[in-house]
């Protein structure tokens, strides 16, 4: 699992953007220029900007979510009906929304997985709603959308372009992103694009990130939309205009679009002094740098635009973009120079927002929510009023020249507690089906009393009837009955409980020689007819153990290497696993503990969990060919005598690298889900593909087929739920 760097560290007090720029140039230490252009795929014409675009797609206007459900009269999938699956409902998991206020405080957008809504702040109420495909990245400034100063029109990352439109209106401006890591979260983040809109709509300044084969390169451009091309491109020279848009309050087009403000990390070294150096103006146009106390950025600019901050050890100084000068002096614990207190000021400087770090923070995925933030009155030196509430930053509140607050509670983004669940692919073993009506899975995070501090600690179960997701601590076992751990002074005790009550079974056993305080213990299943336990042990996120274990009488029964894709069969009598690290599938009696490691011939074990057969005699897993890694096949293995029955090749069917692997109630459909969102169905009969569709954006980590094959449930690597079936 990859770890995301402190929040408020990217708002850059400057070490990080240093860091940042030293290694963009050591990937290309001689930037001469900038990539190659690439136009815009849609333009608009000038006369419709400049009225209504009467000829642009049409944003979709808000309408409400209809409840989950899944229709009575589905039909069985079957070889007759592939080519008829639709989707038929979407589960959507809890996700802190992206907030904006446009500079004048008149549109305020309010982005989530599925859409961005434009709200009017005076009649408090939505104007647009436009589908869009948010980036989901673990580094970055997690701001994927830009207002113009009136919320006329809105600049967004959507999918793998960058698009402009006219809100109320619709598209008018498409372009190819330069990097396609948008739904890789793992990598994305600091070469996501950083966009400015001019006050008329007409221009859009990007900066970013380019990347070729042997280098990345930094970009700047202001992008003429009427004219469908590149009004300005960087040269890479440091006396033309270039640097960030996101880092600090102001940057981008001045209210009146006679001037562009930028962020240049190379100038913003604390050691040197003269940090405001760091904030560069340009001319609109001829695109010329301004002496930073000339007329016109005096004119062009507000008090509030001309400031910045400065945190260290529990304070921040209020700077001057144009002097340097101190002009005031605040104190909040929390404010250091390597964690930066994020602000935002009034338009006339006297009142400043600061993000409180102090407080019960909360973690979503590899985000901190701050719970509160503080207004400041600048010519009094105290702090005025405070507000409480869940911000990843603060896009979402606009303090005004009277030191009023608005905020994004006010206008149908009331904060919500934090429920459900979260996770990431690394250790997430899928979807299970568990009975009529219920698929199971274990997050990394679900938001319940007990699992609030640990980690794949707790179950999470699907209701296909309503779309409700309820999560638990623990495990649950085939008796309904929950398995799961009291972690105090390094001990880990097993507990299962159920109506009765609560039942203290006894300490598990943990890797010798590791420091218990660090661990991690990750339950993975529980046979309730052998009582036998499996899980594994990490230490600082490493894993260093895997056990099957007999809590009752405190024995380890054996220590396999790893556990991936545990799967139990329907009996709970016997067992599967990959061992990722040898590429081995692992078979285990639990009646007779006997452990088996397969070695099909001239081939190993393809890293995707295995299926047991409704039945449990059979169990299929995918194998790979020793000498080509995209020559797959399905070895059947007879539970019984842990002997190879049969195999089954993928290769004429072109399935390489699937992620989840689902076998239906009465074997004659094999489903593989992809990478890249897609999910095929072959036959195993004929060795052929019948039907693929693209199911995700992303990546899918999860898929299972309904008992009696009335729907099949997918999950994307951002949380997803997708149900998909035939309609009769």
């Amino acid at each position: 699992m990859s770890s995301k760097s402190n929040k408020a560290l990217i708002f850059i007090c400057g070490f990080t953007f240093i860091i940042l720029g030293i290694l963009v140039t050591a990937c290309n230490p001689t930037i001469t220029g900038v990539p190659e252009k690439i136009e815009a795929t849609t333009a608009i014409n000038p006369k419709a900007l400049e009225t209504n675009i009467s000829g642009a797609e049409q944003s979709t206007q808000p309408e409400t979510n209809p409840l989950f459900s899944l229709p009575n009269n589905l039909a069985e999938i079957s070889l007759d009906n592939l080519q008829d699956i639709k989707e038929l409902a979407s589960i959507f998991p809890y996700f802190p929304p992206y907030y904006q206020f446009s500079n004048d405080g008149s549109r305020f957008a309010i982005g989530d997985m599925q859409k961005i809504e434009i709200w009017d702040v005076a009649l408090k109420k939505v104007i647009a709603s436009i589908p869009a495909s948010l980036p989901d990245c673990d580094f970055g400034f997690d701001r994927y959308f830009r207002l113009n100063t009136d919320g006329s029109f809105i600049a967004l990352v959507n999918g793998q372009f960058i698009q402009v439109w006219q809100v109320g209106g619709g598209l008018i401006y498409e372009s190819p992103l330069f990097s396609g890591n948008v739904s890789n979260a793992q990598v994305c983040g600091a070469d996501m694009p950083e966009m400015a809109l001019s006050p008329d709509g007409k221009l859009l300044a990007v900066s970013g990130m380019a990347y070729s084969r042997s280098s990345v390169k930094r970009y700047f451009r202001v992008m003429d939309i009427l004219a469908n091309k590149a009004q300005y491109e960087w040269d890479g020279k440091n006396d033309t205009p270039h640097g960030n848009l996101y880092t600090f309050y102001g940057l981008g087009f001045s209210d009146d679009g006679k001037l562009l403000q930028t962020f240049d990390p190379a100038r913003y070294i604390r050691s040197e002094g003269d940090v405001h150096l760091a904030f560069r103006f340009w001319s609109v146009g001829d695109w010329q740098e301004l002496e930073r106390d000339s007329q016109q950025v005096s004119e062009s600019l507000q008090q509030g635009q001309l400031l910045f901050p400065w945190s260290d050890s529990g304070f921040i100084e209020i700077r001057s973009k144009v002097t340097g000068e101190v002009s005031a002096k605040i104190y909040q614990e929390g404010c250091q120079w390597d964690s930066p207190c994020e602000t935002r000021f009034s338009l006339n400087g006297k009142q400043v927002v600061v993000l409180n770090h102090n407080g019960e923070n909360v973690k979503y995925k590899n985000d901190t929510l701050y719970s509160s933030f503080s207004v400041w009155d600048l010519t009094k030196g105290q702090a005025t009023g405070s507000e409480t509430g869940q911000f990843r930053d603060l896009e979402g509140v606009l303090v005004q020249d009277d030191g009023h607050s608005l905020t994004k509670n006010q206008f149908g983004a009331e904060d919500k507690k934090i429920t459900g669940w979260w996770t990431f692919k690394d250790h997430f073993a899928g979807l299970q089906v568990t009975g009529v009506g219920k698929v199971a899975f274990t997050p990394l995070a679900a938001n319940t009393p007990e699992s609030l501090n640990c980690q794949f600690c707790a179950t999470c179960l699907v209701d296909t009837e309503n779309g409700d997701i309820d999560c638990s601590n623990g495990l649950i076992d085939s008796e309904g009955a929950r398995i799961y751990l009291n972690e105090g002074g390094g001990e880990f005790v097993l507990a299962r409980q159920n109506s009765a009550g609560e039942n203290i079974i006894g300490e598990i056993a943990l890797p010798e020689k590791t420091d218990n305080s660090k661990l991690r213990v990750r339950l993975l299943g529980y046979s309730t007819p052998l009582q036998t336990l499996f899980y594994c042990v990490d230490d600082n996120l490493r894993q260093v153990g895997c056990f099957i274990y007999d809590p009752y009488i405190k024995k380890i029964i054996t220590s396999p290497e790893d556990i991936s894709f545990l799967r139990l069969s329907p009996d709970g009598l016997k067992a599967a696993f990959i061992d990722r690290k040898a590429n081995t599938l692992l078979f285990y009696n639990l009646l007779s503990r006997i452990l088996i490691r397969k070695y099909p011939f001239q081939a190993r074990a393809f890293p995707v969990n295995p299926e047991f057969s409704t039945d449990g005699s059979t169990l299929f897993y995918v194998i790979q060919n020793l000498n080509n890694v995209n020559d797959l096949s399905v070895e059947e293995l007879d539970t019984q005598t842990a002997k190879i029955s049969g195999r089954v090749s993928l290769k004429k069917a072109g399935i390489i690298s699937p992620t989840v692997f689902a076998v239906s109630n009465n074997g004659e459909l094999w489903a593989f889900a992809m990478g890249n969102g897609e999910v095929l169905i072959f036959s195993p009969e004929r060795e052929l593909l019948l039907h693929h569709w693209q199911a995700h954006a992303d990546e899918i980590t999860g898929m299972a087929i309904d008992p009696e094959q009335r729907w099949l449930l997918t999950m994307g690597k951002n949380g997803i739920l997708r149900f998909w079936g035939v309609k009769q």
